[in-house]
Order: structure tokens, then C-alpha cells, then sequence
């Protein structure tokens, strides 16, 4: 007596190249989100021309021969999605180019901010400018530039745990020398601050600029959620595919 079993011979691949397919746009569309979360995480962007601009973290010492270079301009975060809690009095909220205060104006209170230092201060004269560009993710609406506005905005919008100070001449904003060899531009779509600068005149004080833009529009613990549901939906439907990896056909 012979005994035949069942046969196993033909392997259906339909189920696993349909899952395949699934995981496949899954993972495209997971990797395009997260490119697109870096993308508009990303706050600012630093285009050297013959300086080097250079983001730091904080806290820092921006008084005085602290925080020094010859060739660097640093540029710091101070507030990240600040809400005013008063009306903020700003030495500059035009667009184009200017080497003073231009249409001085006030940021109400309530609106929501994302707050920038750009500092200089070389450790001697310049005898060469100092040039470079900041690429914004949102639009600016105010510069502040002389150390009267500076000194004044310290406390409501600076870094609560930097330190800074005014140096005794009083010279710390890029146009209290009046502006002779500094200029500023901002582009028409307010998304890039342009600057030239030949830095303090004698080496002996910091020159420094006070950037205000809208805040970042998506926040990054919404980006997160999202993230979170889009795997989550992504990994039910897997889950709930009708035909398996693959499936056996008996002869």
C-alpha cells in the first residue's frame, strides 16, 4: 500500500508582492514626511560670503571680549515661538538696503516670535569687511540695531540665561557708529538679511543686531504626532491585508 500525500508545488507570490507594494509606499511616504519635517524644522541658513557665519548654542557671554572672532560672525536663537507679552519697539521694519535705522516701528503684543542675536566683535581693527547672508524660514518683521533698542529689549526678548551688557563707549548696535561701513539688506520677500560690515571701527567693541521673525509655523511636537499616526495607520493596514505573504496551493 502506497501512501500519496498532497502535493505542495505552486507557490502564489500575489499575497507578498501586495504587502511588498504596501510597505513600499509606506516607507516612501514616511521618509518624504520626515524630509519635509527637517526641511521646515530647519530655522535658518547660513551663507558665508568672506566671513563665516557660525550658529551657536547658548547660553553665552556676549559682553565685551567674550565671545570673539576676527573672521566669524556668530548668530544665536534667543526665543523660539515667544509670545509678546507688550508691544515691542523695533529700529527697523523696512525692506532693501539701508546703513541706519529705516521705518522704526512696533510689533504688537500677542504676536508669536521666533528671536535671533547676530554678534561680532574682533579681537582687533578690521581693515576688511565682514560679509555673509541668513536665510530665514519665516518672514522678518523687525530689526533692532542701535544699543539704546538693544539694551532695552535685554530682558523681554533676550536670552534669559545669556549674559549680556552695553560696552562703556555705548557702542554694541551695528549703526551706532553711523552705519558708514555697515549695511543691511532685506529682500522684498523679508526671508533674507543680507549684511556688510567692517565690524567695530577699533577692535575694542561688539557690534550686534537683534532679528525678529514670525515664528515657526509647525511646531515640532504637531510634526511628531503626525508622524506617530501616519506609522500607526500605516502598520493597521499591513496588519489587515486580506491575502498573506504567500500562499500554498494544494494539487
Amino acid at each position: 500500500m502506497v501512501f500519496v500525500g498532497p502535493v505542495w508545488d505552486e507557490i502564489d507570490y500575489r499575497g507578498m508582492l501586495q504587502k511588498r507594494d504596501v510597505m513600499k509606499k509606506g516607507c516612501i511616504l514616511l521618509i518624504f514626511l520626515f524630509a519635509s519635517w527637517s526641511i521646515m524644522a530647519e530655522v535658518i541658513t547660513l551663507i558665508d560670503g568672506n566671513a563665516d557665519l557660525v550658529e551657536i548654542a547658548g547660553p553665552q557671554n556676549f559682553s565685551q571680549n567674550q565671545t570673539q572672532s576676527d573672521d566669524q560672525i556668530f548668530v544665536f536663537q534667543e526665543r523660539e515661538d515667544f509670545v509678546l507679552g507688550q508691544d515691542l519697539n523695533v529700529d527697523t521694519t523696512a525692506t532693501g538696503t539701508f546703513n541706519s535705522a529705516n521705518e522704526p516701528g512696533v510689533i504688537a503684543a500677542g504676536t508669536e516670535v521666533d528671536v535671533f542675536l547676530i554678534h561680532m566683535d574682533p579681537f582687533v581693527a578690521l581693515t576688511h569687511n565682514n560679509a555673509g547672508s541668513i536665510v530665514f524660514s519665516n518672514p522678518i518683521i523687525g530689526l533692532i540695531t542701535t544699543a539704546a533698542s538693544l539694551n532695552n529689549t535685554d530682558a523681554v526678548i533676550g536670552d534669559p540665561a545669556s549674559i549680556y551688557d552695553a560696552p562703556a563707549p555705548g557702542f554694541r548696535g551695528i549703526f551706532d557708529g553711523g552705519g558708514i561701513n555697515d549695511t543691511l539688506t532685506v529682500s522684498a520677500d523679508r526671508f533674507v538679511l543680507d549684511l556688510d560690515t567692517l565690524g567695530t571701527a577699533n577692535g575694542n567693541n561688539a557690534e550686534q543686531i537683534r532679528v525678529i521673525t514670525v515664528a515657526n509655523s509647525v511646531p515640532e511636537p504637531s510634526m511628531y504626532f503626525l508622524l506617530v499616526c501616519l506609522s500607526l495607520l500605516f502598520y493597521r493596514k499591513l496588519r489587515n491585508a486580506k491575502t498573506p505573504f504567500c500562499t500554498a496551493v494544494r494539487k
